[in-house]
């Protein structure tokens, strides 16, 4: 079938995504460029595969949902149902409507470069020359190109007029297309999940939706829903997340690729509304209990699943909520879910299911397990390849009421400019420590603390001495040693071992309180 054929489809939504079907995950600009470059270039791109219905799944109606893409005009004939090539036929949608593809959260076009012959992408708005958008290129009559080009000499319009017509070609190319024979929903499931058991492997949580979708069709419209609802209160939690607490409160255990087909044995919605409320309560608890309004320094999540479960089973109150706070920090601080460790995990979550007093019990169990890192040494303040330490050190700092960083500058956790917006930075500027001896300490935990964009940019050229210039009370919020002598760069490893010190003593007495609450 030909491309303009399959657009057709795509736009009249009469080709559309089955419920298990992913969302589009192409976020690699070389990947589409070649993928464009290729239907340039005429070369095979693989086959298109469409999921025919059963008759007894069309009188269901299966809520299928259009691509990614810009599509709005009515379906003339029965919808079918992509398979297989939803990332290939999305991308095509695309560049022909000229829709932007996301990467990094900024948006980009796609152009092509007349005078280099390759595509490229360009920021939204952006303009280069001899950059032509590709849909603009499909639409546009040759003369406003031309225009729009500033092409002076008759051979290079020629030459232009020829590549365009080259680009256009595009809409032409026959793609193989295999239809199914009438499939029930379970049978294409089972053909989707065969069809990607090969080169990318579909990701554990697409595989549970798709089985979660056979007795729930809405599930991806109803997690999309409440993940938009809690992007307003600043957490941002992705599909892997939900469905990893579903598999905790559902099916007892951490999720695993063997168990992903028990989520077709049960309807979840009952379960998911319990989860939802879990998660919510967790928001609330992370707000009040430890002033936090976002998870951007939440590095391990698998760490929220053992809370979610107990909010999902009650609203923690009292003096229990500082324990869970407890409980929450220390099992972060000892990475006990990381690293692929569900033993701990599973024992965890089966623990919290049977308990009467779920938090008392994770707790004793935390304590108990051998090696378990509850009273901080200085030396165990160490450098922080895993960023272990910056999730305990901002709630250290948050409790001590900081708002404002060495500069002075107050900072938002949620900034609607990036400036603004706090993150970790170096106290001793890292050009300050190039080519010394401690170059390779550079990025110490104790060398970092929470600083603006603005105050960063603006001591990353100064001598580590502008701390005399920093005020008492600032210092004390950050914990830095008030010796001026230790500002000085051969004072480094003195000024992080003092530090250590201090954030080792501080983080104890943080975890002590926590405890004492309860």
């Amino acid at each position: 079938m030909k491309i303009f054929e399959i657009l057709e489809h795509l736009n009249r939504k009469e080709w559309v995504l089955p419920p298990f079907q992913r969302d589009f995950v192409w976020n690699d600009k070389e990947k589409i460029i070649k993928f464009v470059d290729s239907l340039y270039r005429d070369y095979p791109i693989g086959s298109i595969i469409i999921w025919k219905p059963h008759e007894e799944d069309i009188k269901e109606e299966i809520r299928g949902r259009p691509i990614d893409a810009t599509v709005s005009r009515e379906p003339l004939w029965t919808k079918k149902y992509i398979l297989d090539g939803q990332q290939r036929l999305t991308t095509i949608c695309r560049i022909f409507n000229g829709d932007p593809f996301v990467f990094k959260g900024r948006e980009f076009i796609l152009h092509f470069d007349v005078k280099n012959e390759k595509f490229c992408f360009l920021e939204k708005g952006e303009k280069r020359e001899n950059c032509i958008p590709f849909h603009e290129i499909i639409h546009k009559k040759n003369e406003e190109l031309l225009e729009e080009l500033k092409l002076k000499e008759d051979s290079e319009k020629f030459r232009a007029i020829s590549l365009f017509e080259k680009v256009r070609q595009i809409k032409d190319k026959e793609i193989s297309l295999e239809t199914t024979h009438p499939l029930r929903r379970t049978e294409a499931l089972d053909l989707f999940i065969r069809l990607n058991t090969g080169g990318k492997p579909l990701a554990t949580e697409n595989l549970a939706l798709g089985y979660i979708s056979i007795r729930w069709p809405d599930v991806r419209d109803e997690l999309e829903k409440f993940r938009n609802n809690l992007q307003k209160t600043g957490f941002k939690f992705d599909f892997d997340f939900f469905v990893r607490c579903l598999s905790a409160f559902s099916l007892g255990q951490s999720l695993k690729r063997r168990i992903v087909p028990e989520f077709g044995k049960k309807n979840m919605k009952d379960d998911w509304e319990k989860i939802r409320k879990g998660i919510a309560r967790l928001i609330d608890f992370l707000r009040g209990e430890l002033n936090i309004h976002s998870n951007r320094f939440i590095e391990a999540e698998n760490v929220l699943i053992p809370l979610v479960l107990i909010f999902s089973r009650e609203n923690v109150t009292g003096g229990r909520r500082s324990l869970l706070a407890y409980a929450f920090i220390i099992s972060y601080l000892n990475r006990r879910y990381s690293g692929g460790k569900f033993g701990n995990l599973d024992r965890d979550i089966k623990l919290i299911l049977k308990s009467t007093d779920p938090v008392e019990a994770w707790v004793d169990v935390l304590e108990k397990d051998r090696g378990t890192l509850k009273h901080l040494e200085p030396s165990d303040i160490v450098e922080d390849p895993n960023k272990t330490f910056k999730l305990p050190f901002y709630l250290l700092l948050k409790s001590k009421g900081v708002t404002k960083d060495l500069l002075g500058r107050n900072f938002v956790e949620i900034a609607a400019s990036e400036e603004n917006r706090p993150e970790f930075h170096h106290i001793f500027p890292k050009r300050w420590l190039k080519r010394t001896k401690f170059e390779k300490d550079k990025d110490h935990i104790a060398n970092l603390t929470i600083l603006t964009s603005v105050s960063n940019k603006e001591i990353l050229g100064k001598n580590p001495t502008y701390l005399c210039e920093v005020s008492d009370r600032i210092k004390e919020w950050h914990l830095i040693p008030k010796d001026k002598e230790l500002y000085k760069v051969e004072k480094y490893m003195e000024f992080i071992k003092k530090r250590q010190e201090l954030i080792a003593s501080s983080l104890n007495q943080f975890l002590k309180e926590k405890k004492l609450k309860r």
